[in-house]
């Protein structure tokens, strides 16, 4: 018997099935590549569509609402304290709170005011801050004014933020309008003095000091 030609025969098949298996190996090597293509630009794809339509659903936060007016600062019971917040907010950014000092600019085109921040104190506390900076004692007309800062702070004004005015020969205030650039109405002479209430990063009050 001839196992040769058998053997031949044998080894021609194995190299064509192995030559087959390589085939369909580079074949399928070809597919994965163009799939895994597919599936990046298909993600690229659909993470600039979601990007894009993150950015076109952000909206500004509305502003807050406007808090009773007119503005009555705390009065600290310590007998030392200035009215308010203070006049050291320990930054160069006003936090939210209640702050006395000077209006030094109303830019409306921006909707901000500048604050050259400043101390309002009364009663024992007027006399004892006054004492310490080597003024008169007992205070005139029992209030006291200092500046201890002398940074002019820039704070933005909520759009319907209402800006009050003392009433001339009394000590009661009108509304003069809303938003940054009614502040320009307050009057500048002998000093513009105000007080801002500052909510959610913004003044939603600006309002005149009387000064009797």
């Amino acid at each position: 018997m001839r196992t040769t030609p058998a053997l031949g025969a044998t080894a021609v098949l194995v190299v064509a099935l192995l030559s087959a298996s390589c085939g369909a190996d580079d074949d399928t090597g070809e597919t994965n590549a163009t799939a895994g293509g597919t599936s990046a630009a298909t993600a690229e794809a659909t993470t600039t569509t979601t990007s894009s339509s993150t950015s076109a659903t952000a909206v500004a936060a509305p502003p807050p609402p406007v808090p009773s007016v007119p503005l009555r600062p705390s009065d600290p019971a310590d007998g030392t304290s200035p009215l308010g917040s203070g006049c050291n907010p320990g930054g160069d950014v006003l936090p939210d709170g209640t702050w006395f000092g000077v209006l030094e600019e109303v830019d409306p085109t921006s909707g901000s005011v500048g604050l050259d921040l400043g101390c309002f104190f009364v009663g024992d506390a007027a006399n004892a801050a006054a004492a310490e900076a080597g003024g008169e004692v007992p205070v005139n007309n029992d209030y006291f004014v200092s500046n201890v800062n002398p940074m002019v702070f820039d704070v933005a004004v909520w759009p319907n933020a209402v800006v009050l005015l003392v009433v001339p020969g009394s000590s009661d205030v009108s509304v003069a309008g809303t938003g940054a650039g009614a502040a320009a109405s307050i009057p500048s002479s002998p000093l513009p003095m105000v007080w801002l209430q500052i909510t959610d990063g913004r003044a939603i009050v600006v309002q005149q000091q009387y000064l009797p």
